[in-house]
């Protein structure tokens, strides 16, 4: 017997620490009606003052939470919204990164797209001291701060999380790309999401 056909497709970006998470979010919610011109329903979530948001927290959040019904009941309703305007899902959340395995379980019967950043393990780590330093979490010098770090396990750092990804999903379902500090010169990371999205013709303006 032959596998049913999947009839809706969903693009997932799952984030990664320290990735331009936030400046992709920001960047979808300000364009979501042109990305809707383009096949692609990005739905609402919030922004604070400073523009940072946790993305569709609505599913991945009710997922951390281990809420698999609240979770589902929010990704139908938005499966509907963008099949009624004939469009594909366009979900972004950092809170996505672990949750392969509930991810597969919701969209068993759903084309899935993952789309990830990975950042080098020491840009990881002076990225992340840099902003607990800002946000006066952290209080270490980074030569404190390091050994611990190294200590626990660091599977992330090289990407292990991905490699969950693609077993569930195929590697030809999922698009990792390096990524690079826009101080670097490399390509605004908003960009490089549309393009892996499959949006490479008539893309809003950076």
């Amino acid at each position: 017997m032959k596998a049913p056909l999947k009839v809706q497709n969903v693009v997932i970006h799952i984030g990664s620490p320290k990735c331009g998470s936030s400046a992709t979010q920001r960047f979808c919610i300000k364009n979501k009606e042109k990305l809707l011109e383009l096949g692609y329903y990005y739905p609402e979530h919030s922004l604070d003052s400073n523009g940072v948001s946790g993305g569709h927290t609505q599913v991945a959040g009710a997922l951390i939470k281990n809420d698999l019904a609240l979770a589902k009941a929010n990704l139908t309703t938005w499966l509907t919204e963008a099949k009624a305007r004939n469009a594909t899902l366009l979900l972004s959340a950092e809170a996505f990164y672990g949750q392969h395995n509930a991810i597969a379980e919701l969209c068993e019967d759903i084309n899935v797209t993952v789309i990830a950043f990975l950042r080098h393990p020491v840009d990881y780590l002076l990225a992340n001291h840099n902003q607990g330093i800002k946000r006066h979490m952290e209080t270490r010098r980074l030569s404190e701060l390091l050994p611990v770090q190294l200590s626990q396990q660091t599977g992330h750092l090289a990407g292990l999380p991905l490699l969950h990804w693609a077993d569930k999903f195929g590697d030809d379902n999922c698009i990792f790309i390096p990524y690079q500090s826009p101080s670097a010169g490399s390509t605004p990371i908003e960009l490089q999401f549309l393009m892996a999205a499959g949006m490479s013709e008539k893309m809003p303006k950076l």
